[in-house]
This record gives C-alpha cells, sequence and structure tokens, in this order.
C-alpha cells in the first residue's frame, strides 16, 4: 500500500535508557572510614545542593555530607550503623532536568535525525512524555550499523528510573513511499537492502530505499512500485524460485 504518513520517520526501543549524560550521576562518597549514624534522605527524595544527607562518626566526631547540587535521590547504598570505608559510595543523586534517552538509530535514516526535532518517548509504564532531539553521535556501531540519538525530555515524568526502558518516536515530517513487512526486508551480496519481488512467478531480487520502520512494517521510499508482489518474508529464499500465488491474492 502507498502512505502519505505524518507518523514518527524515526523509532527506536531503547533498553538502558533514560540515562543522564550532561553531568553523570553524583556518587555521595565517605571521605574517610567512620561508621553511619544517619542516613537523612530516601531513595526518590528531592534534595538541594548542600543539604544534610548522612551522618558519618569518625574518630569521636560526626560528619555531615551534603548533596553537591540539587537532585533526587536514585540509590541509597547504605543504613544506619554501617561501617564505611573511604571512597565508599553512599548515595546517589541525579538532576532530573539533565536526564535524556540514548536512543539507536540506523544509519539509513540518520540524514533525517535533526537536533531540536520533536520526539515522542513511551515509558514501560505505559506514560507518554514529550521531548527533543539533544545531540547526535559521530560514531557508528561497526556491526549493527547504528548511530545513538540522545532525546531529552521537555519535563522528566515524575516516577523515572536510570537505565528504563522506553520507546522513542522522533518526528521527522511527511514521507511518500510503500509500506511493506519488515520481514520482507534482505539484502544482497554487495550488502544492498532490498526485497524479493515475483517477476514472472520467480523471485527476484531488487534493491529498494527504505525509510521510516517500526516494529513491523518499514516505507520503502524507492525502488517498488505500487502493485509489485513481494515475498512478505525474506529469510532463507533464494533467487530464481517459483512462487505460486494463493488464489485470492492471484484474483485481485
Amino acid at each position: 500500500s502507498e502512505a502519505r504518513s505524518p507518523e514518527p520517520a524515526v523509532q527506536s526501543s531503547s533498553p538502558g535508557s533514560p540515562a543522564e549524560r550532561a553531568f553523570g550521576p553524583a556518587r555521595v562518597k565517605a571521605p574517610m572510614p567512620g561508621r553511619a549514624v544517619r542516613v537523612l534522605v530516601a531513595v526518590g527524595d528531592r534534595v538541594q545542593a548542600r543539604q544534610g544527607l548522612v551522618v558519618i562518626e569518625a574518630m569521636k566526631m560526626e560528619n555531615e555530607l551534603r548533596a553537591p547540587r540539587d537532585g533526587v535521590v536514585i540509590a541509597r547504598l547504605v543504613e544506619p550503623g554501617a561501617t564505611v570505608v573511604p571512597g565508599a559510595a553512599l548515595l546517589r543523586v541525579v538532576d532530573p532536568a539533565s536526564l535524556w534517552v540514548a536512543m539507536r538509530v540506523d544509519e539509513s535514516v540518520l540524514g533525517r535525525v535533526q537536533v531540536g526535532q520533536p520526539a515522542s518517548i513511551r515509558l514501560r509504564t505505559g506514560e507518554v512524555a514529550a521531548g527533543r532531539v539533544a545531540r547526535i553521535m559521530r560514531q557508528s556501531d561497526a556491526a549493527t550499523r547504528e548511530l545513538e540519538v540522545d532525546v531529552a525530555f521537555d519535563t522528566p515524568p515524575a516516577r523515572l528510573a536510570i537505565d528504563q526502558e522506553a520507546e522513542v518516536s522522533v518526528l521527522t515530517g511527511d514521507v511518500i513511499g510503500i509500506v511493506v513487512p519488515l520481514a520482507a526486508l534482505t539484502r544482497d551480496a554487495d550488502g544492498r537492502h532490498g526485497v524479493w519481488v515475483i517477476d514472472n512467478g520467480r523471485t527476484r531480487f531488487r534493491a529498494v530505499q527504505t525509510g521510516h520502520a517500526d516494529a513491523q512494517r518499514v516505507l520503502v521510499v524507492s525502488g517498488l512500485a505500487v502493485g509489485e508482489r513481494i515475498v512478505a518474508r525474506a529469510a532463507d529464499v533464494l533467487a530464481g524460485v517459483r512462487v505460486q500465488m494463493p488464489a485470492s491474492a492471484a484474483g485481485r
């Protein structure tokens, strides 16, 4: 079918995100050996810079460790009475405003992704948040041929976890093409994307240029004409194989 679609042209299901990249999570560490006397915050608490977080007893003196910046406590790694050693992480604090989602984008569609483009971020909870493309990496993965694109939240959700999985859709505008099953895509010996078209009852490889894709479908923007028949599942198909069309399809 032919589609002129305002749907997202680039999508990604991204494990390992949201991730804090701007500064990294602030780790509140023990500056000296001692014993944790009091822990003044819990996971999820919002704290302000210089706010007291943990009280450590060392050399018969109490030392209050303070928040390095405004943020939210995302991990509490110590309990009252615990013995601590120098450098031991006691708490982790992040600034929600510095969170963004790291998504993976195939090289073939990277040219349509621009910094500042609006995005939709769907969390595993079902909550959907608005965002924008904040940064595009310039190093491609040699194995997957994908690059990282970081998407910042317009307003971070109230309940959010680092390394939570999210599905990201970047809105890149209208695209015209033919929608085919994602399983119909294959590659030839030269590594070109293509599909198996049915020509005179036999399979023949046809190189195509792809666009928008989701978990089940992909948009073919060139190389395929409306009405041409293709093999829906390209796996293990060879060139020149005879294909018998179902009676329902042959009569269309």
